[in-house]
This record gives structure tokens, sequence and C-alpha cells, in this order.
């Protein structure tokens, strides 16, 4: 399964059914390297999402980004891949 069809076929519709307010960015190509594919926002709560192909890397910047995300204590910084999907799951509902 490619990232964006893991994205657009599992991520986001599980996101949006359980509610969540959710921001990806439709083209990286303009966009600051290494931004989180998804950050998704419900009752108090921030879930930052690097969604990657079961082989896919992190570029250096991606880790960069998600760093500094962690150091939001109130951030739920995750890297997802689709054998993931009962995680995803599990802090969507």
């Amino acid at each position: 399964m490619s990232e964006r069809e893991f994205q657009e076929g599992h991520v986001l519709p599980l996101a949006r059914q359980f509610g969540w307010a959710v921001y990806h960015t439709h083209d990286s190509r303009r966009s600051v390297a290494g931004f989180p594919d998804i950050i998704a926002l419900r009752d108090g709560r921030m879930v930052v999402a690097e969604l990657k192909s079961e082989k896919g890397r992190l570029s250096q910047p991606q880790k960069e980004w998600l760093d500094l995300f962690r150091a939001i204590p109130e951030a739920e910084v995750f890297v997802w891949r689709p054998s993931d999907c009962d995680q995803i799951a599990e802090v969507f509902i």
C-alpha cells in the first residue's frame, strides 16, 4: 500500500469518522520540508502523524519536525505505517 493510499483510504476517513478536525498538506512540494502529514485536533487533543509505507524511511527534516512536536507535552506524536491500523483506530476512537 502506498503512503497516499494509506492516508486517503484509511487514516483520514477514520479520523473524520470520529469527529477529528484534520489538516494535511495536499501538495508538499510547496511546503516546508518535513512537516508532518497529519495534524488532527479534537476535545483538547492534538495528534501529529507522519505516514510511511511499510518500507518508507523518515527524512532528517521529518525527524526534526517530529522532535519539535514531541517537545510539546500535550502532543501525541506518531509515525504510522499500514501495519499500525489497530493503533491508529485506538488513537482516533
